[in-house]
């Protein structure tokens, strides 16, 4: 016998779209949401923005505490699980690239028959879970767990793309600063501090997740099936991965950063060593000038040979330190 599904949906007020008794429907009446949390009913509700009627209808008709609601619409709460009576509430938070990396929270609400995302932004892979859920409504038959994991799922695979977006960009870096060049590109270090920001952002945003997976695969929470666990471990897994790929794009940043600056200090040395050898070089002659410069006659030469042996001295020690300062590579 088929189990009946529902899956809920907020467009924009609260309406519900689902399959009843085997059949699809795309209309369910918000009161009797209430009823149908019993059997082997399973309902699916998303809320993206919520009104306060809606989060008053949350709290008077499904028994969700005020205060976990509270927690719902303020965007800054930390990653999280937190175990009532009735219901799990979980927070986490999704990453979403615009000019900048922003973060946006989702919030799920896991009971026996009952499961509530809210969210304040719109989420692309919510509507991508929705659409997948559409065609393929029987996954739901799995407990609204099933349908936490596919939410948590759909969110750690959309940092995928992100990362190798990421290491791309590490990459046409680490080429600029090891590229062979008499000095580093304008702007090369402003772009690595904002590449180095953004991992460190995303590793404050992605590391507390994976406790909260890893309380979820623990087996620990009541509505949380056995049959499930394996799911959430599958997506701890893929948390840890990319918590060890921020990792590494992190060494290779600072890598970068350290290259660049010995880089930038190595070209520093070559111009210094040339001004050195341009000194010298011209110090000598205008040390020899600047002697027999002087208004008094040398006692040991007459001025026609003291004048013509200047020159062969400057001219001469002009030749050599050329000379001396370009095999130790100076010039």
């Amino acid at each position: 016998m088929c189990s009946e599904l529902k899956i809920l949906c907020l467009i924009p007020m609260i309406t519900a779209c689902g399959i009843i008794n085997g059949t699809f429907t795309r209309s369910i009446e918000p009161s009797s949401v209430p009823l149908l949390q019993k059997g082997k009913n399973v309902i699916w509700m998303d809320l993206a923005d919520p009104s306060k009627q809606e989060l008053s209808f949350l709290e008077s008709k499904l028994g969700l505490h005020h205060l976990a609601l509270e927690d719902a619409l303020n965007q800054r709460q930390r990653a999280k699980v937190e175990r009532y009576d009735e219901y799990h509430f979980i927070v986490v938070h999704s990453i979403t690239e615009t000019e900048k990396l922003e973060a946006t929270q989702l919030n799920l609400f896991i009971s026996k028959h009952a499961l509530i995302s809210i969210h304040i932004k719109p989420l692309q892979f919510v509507s991508d879970v929705k659409r997948r859920l559409g065609e393929n409504p029987h996954l739901l038959r799995r407990g609204p767990d099933y349908g936490a994991y596919m939410l948590l799922d759909a969110s750690a695979d959309n940092l995928f793309p992100l990362m190798d977006k990421l290491e791309e960009t590490i990459d046409k870096i680490e080429e600029e600063v090891f590229k062979e060049r008499g000095s580093s590109p304008k702007g090369l270090l402003n772009s690595l501090f904002r590449v180095k920001k953004g991992l460190l952002h995303l590793r404050k945003i992605t590391w507390p997740q994976m406790e909260v997976l890893n309380v979820l695969s623990s087996g620990e929470l009541k509505y949380i099936s056995k049959e499930n666990l394996v799911y959430f471990r599958d997506v701890y897994d893929h948390m840890i991965r990319i918590n060890t790929i921020i990792e590494t794009q992190r060494e290779l940043v600072s890598g970068s950063m350290e290259g660049h600056l010995m880089s930038v200090s190595n070209n520093l040395n070559k111009i210094m060593k040339k001004l050195t050898a341009i000194t010298a070089i011209v110090l000598v002659p205008g040390l020899i000038a600047g002697i027999y410069g002087m208004n008094f006659k040398a006692p040991e030469l007459n001025w026609e040979f003291g004048f013509y042996a200047s020159l062969a001295s400057m001219l001469l020690s002009t030749i050599l330190l050329a000379v001396y300062f370009k095999q130790k590579d100076w010039i």
